[in-house]
Formats: C-alpha cells, structure tokens, sequence
C-alpha cells in the first residue's frame, strides 16, 4: 500500500487552485483599472496584461493534463 496516490491528488489540486488564481488575478485586475480610467477592458488587458494572462491560461492547460492524468496514475499504481 502507498500513500502517494492521496499526495498526488492533493498536488494536482492545489496546482489547479494556483492556476485558477494565477489565470483570474490579472483579469480582475485589468477590469478594475479599465473601470477606473475608463478605458475598454479588451484594451487594458491586452496591453497590461498579456504576459500574465498568457502565463495564468498555460498553468491552467497544464493543470487541466495532470488532473486528465490523475485516474492512469493511480490505476498504474494499484494495478487494477
């Protein structure tokens, strides 16, 4: 018996908590200054954040794969 298949669970969603919060944290923020200068959402988020949103949508793509993953590993690990 091995425990690791419940660290693996908990890897993979504390990764895809992160990623959702790395993915919203500069959209909000976009909105809210696009809301303050009164500029177009769609312009402030693609000139002030676009590295970032890029970065959140790639972490969230990657999370996404580990937990599509999640069910192999554990069928590997237990062997049924």
């Amino acid at each position: 018996f091995t425990s690791a298949a419940g660290y693996v669970f908990l890897s993979t969603l504390g990764g895809a908590t992160y990623a959702v919060v790395t993915l919203l944290l500069p959209v909000l923020h976009a909105r809210e200054i696009a809301r303050r200068a009164g500029a177009s959402f769609r312009t402030v988020l693609s000139q002030a954040a676009r590295v970032p949103v890029i970065l959140g949508v790639c972490a969230c793509l990657i999370s996404i794969l580990a937990i599509t993953l999640y069910p192999f590993y554990v069928f590997r690990t237990f062997g049924r």
